[in-house]
């Protein structure tokens, strides 16, 4: 049962890059900066079209690590265990839009350390943009981890089903292929679990 629908944009000066996280992605060390770094960031930023859908459900969790979120029965002892005790999640998909991919294909071709730096950024973008979405809709609740498909044994099919719940075709140009990737590349979908 669907409680509440959220569709937003998240404007790139609320997307905080997570330093250890960064650093990591790009393989330095923590708050390292150069040049070209920055020159990347700078030109990721201007190519950012982040937005968002989320859709609040309720859970029941059944027998044999049977979980049903309104809108499908999944088999998943990994996510039946993050969300013990929890009778609603949101469950949303967020993506850093077409021109980010372009852009990154595009200096695949022109400058593979550009294209090194600033496909870990993006990552670190999308990450950043999970973050913002759970500060938003948290309000006075406790959140779950966030859990998205791929992750434990939850299988990557259930990314069709929530793309599909959150409209993600329609509202954010998200399609998936046959083997459920994801096209923006530099999208996510995930269930966040929500205690009264």
């Amino acid at each position: 049962m669907i409680i509440k629908k959220i569709f937003d944009e998240i404007l790139t000066e609320n997307l905080v890059l997570n330093q250890v996280q960064t650093a990591a992605r790009l393989k330095t060390p923590k708050n390292f900066s150069n040049e070209l770094i920055v020159k990347c960031e700078k030109q990721l930023r201007q190519e950012i079209n982040c937005r968002y859908s989320a859709v609040l459900t309720r859970v029941d969790l059944g027998l044999e690590n049977q979980i049903d979120l309104g809108f499908e029965k999944i088999q998943s002892k990994s996510l039946y265990k993050n969300l013990l005790n929890v009778n609603q999640a949101y469950v949303f998909a967020v993506t850093l839009g077409h021109s980010v991919d372009r852009l990154i294909q595009r200096l695949k071709i022109t400058s593979l350390a550009e294209y090194f730096i600033t496909d870990g950024l993006a990552s670190a973008f999308t990450e950043a943009a999970c973050e913002y979405i759970v500060s938003e809709i948290k309000e006075d609740k406790t959140l779950r981890p966030r859990f998205s498909p791929g992750y434990g044994d939850l299988s990557l099919e259930v990314q069709a089903k929530i793309l599909e719940l959150v409209s993600a075709e329609k509202l954010l140009n998200i399609k998936l292929n046959q083997s459920f990737l994801m096209s923006p590349i530099k999208s996510v979908t995930a269930i966040v679990g929500m205690e009264e």
